[in-house]
């Protein structure tokens, strides 16, 4: 986060889910700077 408060649990949850999807978040970070179109990725459930 840049700025502003996100509450402690969800904040956890969603840095465990990234921890989780680190491969695919950093394949549509390439595919983004590449302008290519980026693949879904399994929500946060």
């Amino acid at each position: 986060m840049l700025e502003g408060t996100f509450p402690s649990k969800q904040l956890k949850m969603l840095l465990g889910w990234a921890a989780i999807r680190q491969d695919q978040l950093m394949d549509n970070w390439e595919l983004a700077l590449r302008k290519q179109e980026l693949f879904a990725i399994e929500p946060l459930r």
